[in-house]
């Protein structure tokens, strides 16, 4: 008997769960406010002076909110969870937060009447009754989860080309999107989040543990959408509450990508950068000059030849209104909610080779 495998999807707006029970063939699923949301919320509602400790977690929101308020109260941040706002530490300090050591915060905690704040992409005591819930016990055979980590760059590089530069050299070595699929031991030192959050899901009962990018394992889970059963070419876009990837697919292989902001775009602009994705007429150094990520062509079979275009993530309907191009709304495994929970699945699935029937 072959126990459960969770899956657990960490975005910028929500956290999405999905549970697998191979031996029944049955889901079942949860979506819960991401922790990204809800701490950026906490740190904006408290008065007076914060202690944050914990370890590093999404950015953006989070970050925002830290510096928003330094400039009203006193914030003192342990070094792990100061990475949160920023890698380089001086930059931190900068920004008027006192960088303090652990034992230093053990002690504020003791003399000093504050309030504390614990930083973590996901927390144990939250979703363990969720799963309970589930009807899952606390034990599984498989666990993978998923993060947007742009990794600590090299000195003299920006994070937006570090994270491009890894990206391409993974594709270029094997472009099938599961490869971005790590056993949590093999997890890069550069990726920080990835690790941190790693060695939280490492604390529920498993064997085998994976963590992936978030924008990967939702290109995994797009094409599991049965519509594009039989298609060579089709192009994947995830719409997220914070970040947009698109990528093109020549038979399960990506050809290319691009990575924006979702507040950068609009239906004129998702037009033209779909066109040009399958076209391979996308550069990485013009899309960062224009606001974006970055962008990578291996190869693009031309847009004349993209047989679909799959579209999830929550922010899909405002993107891609009144777009002149046709698309469809991807739902693996029958939800749109579920993308990248559904592309972890099915990673661990082909990195495995479990041959799941779950699609059946």
């Amino acid at each position: 008997m072959m126990e459960p495998i969770l899956t657990v999807d960490i975005g910028a707006g929500t956290t999405d769960i999905l549970i697998y029970f191979p031996d029944r063939g049955e889901f079942f699923k949860a979506v819960t406010v991401s922790a990204i949301r809800k701490t950026a919320q906490s740190i904006l509602k408290e008065k007076g002076e914060l202690l944050i400790t914990g370890t590093i977690m999404g950015g953006g929101a989070v970050s925002k909110a830290v510096v928003k308020k330094a400039k009203t109260d006193h914030v003192y941040m342990t070094p792990e969870a100061a990475r949160t706002v920023n890698d380089d530490l001086e930059k931190v300090k900068e920004k008027g937060i006192t960088i303090i050591s652990e034992e230093e915060a053990s002690l504020l905690l003791k003399n000093k009447p504050l309030k504390h704040l614990r930083f973590a992409d996901l927390s144990l005591s939250e979703i363990k009754p969720i799963l309970t819930q589930l009807g899952a016990e606390w034990s599984f055979s498989y666990i993978a989860g998923a993060v947007q980590d742009h990794g600590v760059c090299p000195q003299g590089v920006t994070a937006l080309d570090f994270r491009h530069q890894v990206l391409q050299e993974r594709i270029e070595r094997n472009p099938s999107p599961e490869e971005f699929l790590f056993l949590y031991e093999e997890i890069p030192e550069y990726l920080t989040r990835m690790k941190a959050t790693g060695k939280i899901l490492s604390q529920i009962p498993h064997k085998k543990l994976f963590m992936m990018d978030t924008g990967m394992a939702a290109i995994v889970g797009a094409s599991l959408d049965p519509r594009l059963v039989g298609c060579t070419h089709y192009l994947i876009v995830d719409i997220g509450n914070s970040h947009t990837l698109g990528a093109v697919l020549s038979e399960g292989l990506i050809g290319g990508f691009f990575e924006y902001h979702t507040d950068g775009l609009n239906p004129k602009k998702m037009e033209e950068l779909l066109i040009n994705l399958g076209d391979g007429r996308l550069n990485h150094q013009e899309i960062v000059s224009k606001g974006g990520h970055g962008a990578y062509i291996r190869s693009c079979p031309g847009f004349g030849r993209i047989e679909s275009i799959v579209v999830t993530g929550p922010r899909r309907r405002e993107i891609m209104r009144d777009i002149s191009l046709d698309y469809i709304e991807g739902a693996p495994l029958g939800d749109n909610m579920m993308t990248g929970a559904s592309g972890l699945l099915e990673s661990i699935n082909r990195k495995e080779k479990l041959n799941l029937d779950y699609q059946q």
